[in-house]
């Protein structure tokens, strides 16, 4: 059945259906027509259809028509929606960004079809990838109308947490044009569950990291620089959705070129790849998505990359090994050598620079590049002009890196020992161990810290101490073009040099000379400027970024989302023993965090166990007594019966008043308590909850009870980041905060509550989300806090039971089936969490998600461990075959991750002679890390027949390996 009337329409739209053509493969009046001529009985799918380009039709035509005043067709495509029962299903379909049609109206500032949409009470509560609602972008956006419209509509929500992240200098507005900032200015980004923490700028687009690992890029979309498929400028900072689940560490740009890193060493580029610097075998390709740079698997036996780094047409890569290599322009020889494999000075490839030792950091600038040894020591190549090399060179570039001497100003016979290094476009900028900042190069904007005195300062070929920085220790630092970011152990931001896009930002000037100024934040959540309680700079171009969040954790995120939908709680977290109020939480979660909870929660389970044995006890005493009563009624039925029914009588009441008594003295041992402070107590019981389950049973539920705390918004903060080791910091509510963390021993968000109050960046206590989990798999910790078993085979008996012939035999078969038989003790949250085939299995609708025993025989109760451990504290096995047993139930758990994360341990420990086994592993079960490395290892063995395992493979494999052209 065709979608629309007219033989036009469908020829024109065919191939969008079948992924070959998108929605801006036509006018957008053109859509607009088809959208509004297509079957009744097809409206939803064809409204319902995400292109190729991650638009919906609707969101496409929204942003595609905003200077057309096409109302009346806007009108005919709302009315042809209005027949569905599904309407509003449809008018709140997302694309692929998480944006709805109300997001793509409110950024393109599209009034007409926001009016429409309004009018049709939309869902204006929805937030999209960025985590912002229709409104809150809107007014970020300063769309005036756009806003007036949306507050007409009665779910259209501002979210109540305020972002933290601030910008200023030259800021790429959604206008497309750079605009200086002089005052620190909310970047449009809601940083309630990930928080930007790198910023990049190329020629006029922009690169943002967030903590969780995801990239957003804005920008003009010329040579496929922002990233995404669609061949359209991007308004705002849009996530790159070829990065998503990536995990990406760091990233890097050039002028038109752009470089990810992610956590597994897998490195990914795209953008302009003249003069090779994608590194992915071209010398002028265009590549418009993150490509994998595959041939990083030939960098050396076992070797990942740790850094990335990218110059304005060149680009460096650093190896776990601590060699680097480099590609793309040699113009100067910034690449480190001096032939490249390619004509025309250009390097397709990653190259080995062999002339330098083991790197622990990298830098690229437009002419020269920057190196950093493990003992501290920097080295320089590339040009000479202007002093970039920071060293005395008598040609006018240096192809070999040489090391820099950098003296101390304290002790002039002891070398400073070099920490953090970066590059500008025409200087370099280096951090001691001791806090110290040391720069050279060109200095015509102040960039190097010192005064520009014409003929006499403009540049310097040796490292300058930054003597106005030196009685404020600085913990890092973050170069743009020419200005430079610094960010004191103390929480202080610090910039200098180039001002004249306001790059340095508003507050106390403190050297006018060099623009030395120690920058102000003004917040809407305080009445004064905040100097101090940053935690993070960054810079790129003319612009800075700092943030006043900690950073976010992945895993834990994944856990609060099962924690706000309610999945599998099992207490309530109350103030002062008011149930009325309370918060839903799991008692394994609270008792993996928090020592002094993990207290409460065993004395209060011990205490459970201790009247569960004394009513067992108690029942036993009963039956025995009625025995004895039995019997001698039997003697005695001859006896009065008006004695027996006064008897009766009397026991039923003294029963009644003996239940009674043991009632009281049962829920008095049910509470619980330990001190929390010197003065106050937590406490903990357990209530009925008037319901029951579906076997009968009575449903009891476990109470924690926190004193003296002003509101329940301070326990939600608390909860928040048990979970997550991340959670909303505000002078409001630090300090109470602050205090019931230190109580309860959590001592990371005590410090982070008190940082702004002169705490030491250096000192701040590590994230311990992961480590705090890892006591799950401790079997007695899972004795007291399991809430699932599941039954598995031994995979250490695995003796068979042989032909059966007859009934002894039978049952002897049965008895070593069960003895065959183990129990794995786990935790529903934490399996719901980590593993698809655990979330379809427990979410509801199937029988097991109410079972307490779940039987799983076809998986060994060793391989379950591995990913249970996974699922508990992204643990990767150590062992190279557990890996591999890893590998497989992670494929039929649907954990890429895992799978990823195994390849790379497996690639480390590999000897090449089972190359060929691993490589049908990395087929069967579609591991693309390890298939790409053996595939790059093979290209590099002269006689892969000779290989073992090699005649096992599939006759088509062994065919694809004889065919490879060794390099």
């Amino acid at each position: 059945m065709s979608f629309f009337y007219g033989r036009d329409s469908i020829l024109d739209l065919e191939l969008i259906f079948n992924g070959s053509n998108t929605f801006e493969s036509f006018l957008p009046l053109r859509v607009v027509s088809l959208a509004a001529s297509c079957k009744k009985e097809v409206v939803k799918d064809f409204f319902s259809f995400i292109d190729g380009n991650g638009d919906t039709c609707l969101t496409y035509i929204i942003q595609s028509t905003v200077e057309n005043n096409i109302t009346a067709q806007y009108r005919s495509i709302i009315d042809k929606i209005k027949i569905l029962k599904e309407k509003l299903e449809i008018l709140n379909l997302p694309n692929s960004y998480g944006e709805t049609p109300l997001h793509v109206a409110a950024i393109s500032n599209n009034v007409e079809f926001t009016k429409l949409l309004v009018l049709q009470n939309v869902d204006g509560s929805l937030k999209d990838n960025r985590n912002m609602t229709a409104l809150d972008i809107a007014v970020m956006m300063d769309h005036k109308l756009i806003i007036g419209e949306l507050k007409k509509l009665g779910t259209s929500i501002i979210t109540t947490e305020q972002t933290s992240i601030y910008q200023w200098g030259q800021i790429l507005t959604s206008s497309l044009v750079l605009k200086p900032y002089s005052k620190a200015t909310n970047m449009l980004f809601n940083n309630e569950i990930s928080a930007p923490i790198q910023t990049e700028f190329g020629q006029n687009y922009n690169l943002i990291l967030t903590d969780t690992g995801s990239v957003y890029s804005s920008g003009l979309c010329s040579y496929g620089k922002t990233g995404h498929k669609k061949k359209r400028d991007v308004l705002i900072p849009t996530q790159i959705l070829e990065l998503s689940n990536k995990r990406i560490k760091s990233i890097a740009c050039g002028t038109h070129h752009s470089l990810a890193m992610d956590e597994l060493g897998q490195v990914y580029s795209w953008g302009n790849g003249a003069s090779g610097r994608l590194g992915l075998g071209n010398d002028f390709n265009i590549v418009s998505t993150p490509t994998l740079i595959t041939v990083t698997n030939r960098l050396g036996a076992n070797e990942i990359v740790t850094a990335i780094a990218a110059g304005c047409d060149n680009s460096m890569v650093l190896g776990t090994n601590g060699d680097v290599y480099s590609f793309g322009s040699n113009l100067h020889y910034k690449l480190g050598y001096r032939d490249c494999d390619g004509g025309l000075g250009f390097q397709s490839t990653p190259k080995r620079i062999t002339t330098i030792g083991q790197m622990k950091s990298i830098a690229c600038a437009s002419w020269h590049s920057v190196f950093l040894d493990l003992k501290g020591r920097v080295y320089t190549c590339g040009s000479s002009s202007g002093g970039r090399l920071g060293r005395v060179c008598n040609n006018p570039a240096s192809f070999t890196p040489e090391r820099v001497s950098i003296t101390s100003k304290v002790n002039s016979l002891q070398e400073e020992v070099i920490k953090q290094i970066g590059c500008g476009t025409n200087f370099t900028t280096v951090l001691t161990e001791g806090g110290l900042l040391y720069s050279w190069g060109v200095n015509a904007k102040s960039q190097l810290g010192i005064i520009n005195l014409s003929f006499i300062s403009e540049e310097s070929q040796q490292p300058r101490l930054v003597t106005p920085l030196q009685p404020y220790p600085i913990h890092s630092f973050a170069v743009g073009d020419q200005h430079v970011v610094a960010l004191s152990d103390l929480g202080e931001v610090f910039c200098y040099g180039d001002n004249s896009m306001f790059q340095c930002g508003f507050g106390e000037v403190i050297n006018l000379d060099i623009n030395l100024t120690r920058v102000k934040i003004e917040t809407s959540s305080t009445d004064t400027p905040i100097v101090g309680g940053v935690f993070k700079v960054s810079a790129g171009g003319s612009n800075t970024m700092i943030s006043l969040s900690s950073d976010h954790n992945i895993f834990g995120e994944e856990l609060l989302k099962s924690l706000n939908l309610q999945m599998f709680t099992d207490c309530r977290l109350i103030i002062n023993d008011n149930k009325d109020q309370f918060i839903q939480a799991h008692q394994v979660v609270l008792a993996a965090r928090s020592k002094k909870l993990n207290k409460l929660l065993r004395l209060q389970h011990n205490n459970n166990n201790n009247n569960n044995n004394n009513n067992n006890n108690n029942n036993n005493n009963n039956n025995n007594n009625n025995n004895n009563n039995n019997n001698n009624n039997n003697n005695n039925n001859n006896n009065n019966n008006n004695n027996n029914n006064n008897n009766n009588n009397n026991n039923n009441n003294n029963n009644n008043n003996n239940n009674n008594n043991s009632n009281e003295t049962t829920d008095q041992e049910q509470q619980c308590k330990i001190p929390l402070t010197q003065t106050t107590f937590i406490k903990s019981f357990i209530e009925s909850t008037g319901t029951f389950d579906n076997n009968g049973n009575e449903n009891r539920v476990l109470y924690i009870s926190f004193p003296s705390i002003s509101s329940i918004s301070i326990l939600n903060l608390l909860l928040k980041y048990i979970y997550s080791d991340h959670t909303i910091l505000s002078q409001n509510t630090n300090q109470e905060l602050g205090e019931l963390a230190h109580s309860l021993e959590i001592e990371r968000l005590a410090y982070l509550c008190n940082f702004s109050h002169g705490k030491s960046l250096d000192k701040l206590p590590k994230s311990m989300l992961l480590e705090d989990f890892q006591i799950l798999k401790d079997p007695e910790f899972s004795s007291i806090f399991s809430d699932i078993k599941f039954k598995c085979y031994n995979s250490n008996n695995d003796s068979g039971v042989g032909e059966i012939k007859n009934v002894d035999e039978a049952n002897q078969a049965n008895v070593e089936r069960s003895q065959q038989i183990e129990t794995v003790e786990s935790y529903k949250l934490f399996a719901y969490t980590g593993s698809s085939y655990f979330k379809t299995m427990l979410s509801g609708s199937f029988i097991e998600s109410n079972k307490k025993e779940i039987e799983l025989f076809e998986t060994s109760a060793s391989t379950l461990r591995l990913l249970l451990n996974y699922c508990y504290s992204e643990e990767i096995p150590a062992d190279s075959n557990d890996c591999i047993d890893m590998i497989i139930i992670c494929d039929a758990h649907q954990i890429s991750r895992a799978k990823d994360s195994c390849a790379v341990k497996i690639r480390s420990q590999t000897d090449i002679q089972f190359i060929c086994y691993i490589y049908h592993i990395s087929l069967i079960y579609n591991v693309k890390i390890l298939k790409s490395w053996c595939q790059a290892s093979f290209n590099t063995i002269s006689n892969i027949k000779s290989l073992p395992y090699f005649d096992q493979l599939p006759l088509d494999v062994q065919t694809e390996l004889n065919s490879i052209k060794k390099s």
